[in-house]
């Protein structure tokens, strides 16, 4: 009976002490659970915002760094047409200096030529008066220059030829370098620089042409009126000093 009393006795001190333990523990408080739970939200939610306004930022970087190279693209290629029409333009200004020399360097020549030409035509005349002051001579003692009379006219009028082509290239000469030096920009001066070079050529050539056909008759009436009587070496070696190149 003892025995049975502890053990009931011991039971209740332990029912007893599991019921303070239990006493002990807390009960959950709902409250707290909620406010981590919306503390929880606003977390989220700022990390969120603060990813949308990161990607924002992003984007207005992106777009600020494409709009600064657009912007440096243009001006690259305003300072490269920059250059590249200063270069042309320097260009250009070379190419009107060189057309300038060029022509002022023709304009030279066609002097320098037309006074070797007028100084052939003023020996050709003076070989032509000594001729006919001989012929005069000769006809007054009553001797034939028929032929060599022939000969002279075909000089003299060969003379009168050249005297006349000079003049039209002393001409052209003016009037072609006196004109304005037109832009080569685009190209189309040099070819007419060279047509109008080529064109005193081709006249001073004609002009010579015509001398030395006048030269050749003067030698030709010369030997004509050695035939008929010996005249004075001076004046053949006169024609024959001649020089129409």
């Amino acid at each position: 009976m003892k025995k049975i009393s502890s053990i009931a006795i011991i039971s209740m001190v332990v029912l007893f002490g599991a019921l303070c333990a239990s006493a002990q523990t807390p009960i959950p408080n709902t409250n707290t659970a909620a406010n981590l739970r919306q503390n929880i939200r606003e977390e989220i939610k700022t990390i969120k915002n603060t990813a949308s306004t990161t990607r924002t930022e992003l984007k207005g970087k992106i777009q600020n760094a494409k709009e600064t190279a657009s912007t440096t693209k243009t001006d690259l290629k305003q300072k490269m047409e920059s250059a590249r029409v200063q270069i042309q333009n320097k260009k250009d200004e070379i190419r009107n200096n060189i057309e300038v020399k060029r022509v002022e360097m023709a304009k030279q020549w066609g002097e320098k030529t037309m006074k070797r030409l007028d100084e052939t035509v003023l020996r050709l005349e003076k070989v032509v008066s000594r001729i006919e002051s001989r012929i005069a001579k000769m006809k007054a003692e009553n001797k034939d220059t028929s032929k060599a009379d022939a000969s002279l006219a075909v000089a003299k009028q060969k003379i009168a030829q050249a005297k006349e082509q000079i003049v039209n290239v002393k001409l052209f000469i003016t009037n072609f370098t006196a004109q304005t030096t037109p832009t080569v920009a685009e190209g189309a001066y040099k070819p007419i620089l060279g047509e109008n070079i080529q064109k005193i050529k081709d006249q001073v050539r004609t002009v010579t042409e015509s001398l030395k056909s006048a030269h050749q008759s003067l030698i030709q009436t010369i030997t004509e009126l050695k035939g008929k009587e010996g005249m004075k070496k001076g004046t053949a070696s006169s024609t024959e000093a001649i020089k129409t190149e």
